[in-house]
């Protein structure tokens, strides 16, 4: 049923506002006329788009300057890596205190403005904590839940999280997941298997603009980081993930660079993410410590669009991921022409062929990784049919309007159901 001949559909939103995947798949309703709300479990001021967005504040720790302080202090010291690890376990200790703890205030929250809005359904952007959220309202409405990246793999195997995701996929009426290895992990979780899914990925996909401007970066790449970052020569690798997540430890990476320095392979691996985190400085004292600067550079976290100019340029996306679904920047890549590195994980099997449109590697072995990019590297003769297999892939199975319109037919369906 098309929205705009009918009635507003009323959706509020249970999400994290401030992630652009999140408004990438929201602003699809919006267009499409539908009546939307927004409650933003990360502090967001003003308006989304003219929806109406209600925050409460964050429930994640920010990272404060003294924070950042901290961290510079911490790896000025001879600090073993026994002592890092316990730091890194006690930030991930503070976050998942902090998720626990705010779910019951922000459901509070939601519960007070519920009468006014009287959706016809709700969806939750991702489990933690949005689904924890959504399946402890006392709401009627239909409820979607959509799972990606490690919410099943990581956080539903924590056991401050495990008994909260299962309520939520029992409670949960439609399922959105972003690779098929999570429908089955769904079921195993308390998702009937009598109740509908999608699988979608986790924005929707290419928009039709970048699918277009996509089809010009298959022969050639930009200056991009020799004009922005002074970054001479080829090949260059991208990373895109960040410094480092409880998911994602660039150290056998970096360790997989300087095998390589050893055997004489020439590279350039920049990786952007938050600098004068708690992890840059971790990174940053390696490449210091085996005289990698010069190949490894350590970058500011780039917009979004900048990111997108930046997979133009590179010959190769990586990504170190030990837990993970479909990631955008992994369909990103595919469509701007940086053949994906990534770790041989079940959902990333689901796009990637090892030698056929990318390269797999098992991400906690330096020797699996410095073997497969030496390989890559090798393989010049393969690149223009990869990026070529690859645009194709994403026009087939990743277009944002094709499966924004079958979330809409999914969404339309709970309604009426």
């Amino acid at each position: 049923m098309d929205l705009s001949r009918r009635a507003l559909m009323r959706i509020l939103f249970i999400c994290d506002l401030n992630s652009i995947h999140s408004q990438k798949w929201i602003r699809y309703f919006i267009d499409r006329k539908a009546d939307v709300y927004i409650y933003s479990t990360t502090a967001f001021a003003g308006d989304f788009l003219g929806a109406r967005v209600f925050s409460k504040g964050s429930v994640v720790p920010p990272t404060s300057v003294a924070n950042n302080k901290w961290a510079s202090s911490f790896f000025k010291l001879p600090i073993s890596g026994i002592a890092m690890g316990v730091a890194e376990k006690m930030f991930l200790r503070r976050k998942v205190s902090a998720l626990v703890s705010s779910t019951d205030s922000l459901r509070d929250a939601i519960e007070e403005i519920l009468p006014s809005i009287r959706p016809d359904m709700i969806h939750c952007l991702r489990i933690p904590n949005e689904g924890f959220i959504g399946a402890k309202l006392s709401s009627t409405s239909p409820l979607a839940v959509s799972t990606w990246g490690n919410d099943l793999t990581y956080w539903a195997q924590m056991p401050a999280f495990r008994k909260m995701t299962e309520d939520t996929l029992k409670r949960a009426d439609f399922l959105f997941t972003d690779c098929e290895r999570d429908v089955r992990l769904a079921h195993k979780h308390g998702f009937s298997d009598r109740k509908p899914f999608a699988v979608l990925p986790g924005a929707g996909g290419m928009m039709p603009e970048d699918l277009e401007a996509g089809k010009g970066t298959l022969t050639s790449r930009t200056d991009f980081f020799r004009e922005n970052f002074g970054i001479e020569g080829r090949p260059i690798l991208l990373s895109l993930r960040g410094f480092g997540s409880q998911d994602i430890d660039n150290t056998p990476l970096l360790k997989a660079c300087t095998l390589l320095a050893g055997r004489g392979v020439d590279l350039r691996l920049v990786i952007a993410g938050k600098k004068n985190s708690f992890r840059y400085f971790k990174l940053q004292r390696f490449i210091k410590t085996h005289r990698l600067e010069g190949r490894v550079f350590l970058v500011d976290e780039m917009p979004h669009g900048k990111a997108l100019e930046a997979l133009r340029a590179a010959d190769f996306s990586v990504s170190i991921s030990r837990n993970d679904g479909t990631p955008n920047s992994m369909l990103e890549a595919m469509t701007f022409g940086a053949i994906p590195l990534m770790s041989d994980i079940e959902s990333i099997r689901e796009w990637i062929k090892d030698g056929v449109n990318g390269y797999l590697f098992d991400p906690r072995s330096p020797d699996s990784i410095a073997s497969v990019i030496q390989r890559a590297f090798s393989e010049t003769n393969k690149y223009l049919t990869v990026r070529e297999r690859n645009h194709e892939i994403i026009s087939k199975r990743a277009v944002y309007l094709t499966n924004m319109k079958e979330a809409e037919r999914a969404l339309e369906g709970l309604t009426r159901s």
